[in-house]
């Protein structure tokens, strides 16, 4: 699937090239910015330098317009090679429909094929996005960040570092049962498309036999379904998300109590 998807994103080279530049750029400007204000507090400051402060205040000032500039250029381009690569595989999955045989619309549901050129493929849209290639950046600056820790401190880096493997087992446990729960909301998702197609198609059956309070319960069926199903996704992320807050404050709290 991934093969498939960045097909297309791979013949557009130049922009996912100078993409991955920028979030480069943006990675060392991250790492840059925080120096600042690590000199106005141990050098402006603590040697009560007006000049050194102004000097310091002005980079900080320039590094984050700097910053802002690179980010906006970074998602402007990623959008247009997103929406390139989406607009291809749109039309490759358009064209592969037509080309089936009459046999295949036959036994595929006309709900299930719309959810394939709208929902499916808005949600590669997000796999393509500023995000996804977003980790690029974020690997390069954790590992710029980690060994700039332990080049400064290895003891405090060290135990600042006992919360990796936590975090770790956070997400794994999490991952699994969130992905399933969207699963499970995606094919009633399906379904409901599918119910609707349907009831619109048949309407004239519907009327003839008088079917409409057993058509509407059947489609509540589904929908609490969907909703029972969007529920315990939200929930699990409604405990992910804290959990991992809590673990990055300990972090803090590590940092702050071992190096106070």
């Amino acid at each position: 699937m991934l093969r498939f998807v960045f097909s297309s994103v791979l013949k557009r080279r130049y922009l996912l090239i100078l993409n991955v530049l920028l979030l480069l750029m943006v990675a060392g400007l991250n790492f840059i910015i925080p120096q600042f204000t690590k000199n106005i507090i141990d050098q402006a400051i603590g040697q009560r330098s007006v000049n050194e402060l102004i000097s310091q205040v002005v980079w900080l000032i320039v590094t984050t317009i700097a910053l802002g500039v690179v980010n906006f250029v970074s998602t402007y381009l990623m959008q247009r090679l997103s929406q390139e690569s989406i607009t291809e595989i749109r039309l490759q999955t358009y064209y592969r429909i037509l080309q089936q045989d009459y046999a295949y619309f036959q036994n595929t549901k006309t709900g299930d094929l719309m959810v394939r050129l709208t929902g499916d493929i808005n949600s590669l849209q997000n796999l393509i996005s500023s995000d996804t290639f977003g980790i690029v950046g974020n690997l390069f600056t954790f590992i710029a960040v980690l060994g700039f820790l332990y080049a400064q401190n290895w003891e405090l880096a060290l135990a600042i570092s006992l919360t990796f493997p936590v975090l770790f087992v956070i997400i794994r446990f999490f991952r699994s049962r969130i992905r399933e729960a969207f699963s499970k909301l995606r094919a009633t998702s399906s379904r409901i498309s599918n119910q609707l197609q349907a009831t619109l198609t048949e309407i004239e059956l519907i009327k003839s036999f008088t079917t409409e309070q057993q058509e509407t319960a059947n489609f509540e069926v589904i929908v609490a379904e969907s909703n029972r199903y969007q529920l315990e996704a939200t929930r699990l992320q409604a405990i992910f998300n804290p959990l991992v807050t809590l673990v990055n404050t300990i972090g803090v709290a590590i940092a702050l109590g071992v190096g106070g």
